[in-house]
């Protein structure tokens, strides 16, 4: 992301942690499969 700030300007308006997050929701809810915990 360091890179693309300083090269592209680019500012990430959501943090990592919570876009990471709602990928996994969305990708769940598209795939139609359960979000497990990795012990």
């Amino acid at each position: 992301i360091s890179k693309a700030e300083r090269l592209l300007g680019y500012k990430p308006t959501t943090p990592l942690e919570q876009g990471l997050a709602k990928t996994w929701e969305w990708y769940s809810e598209f795939y139609n499969t359960q979000p497990t915990k990795s012990s």
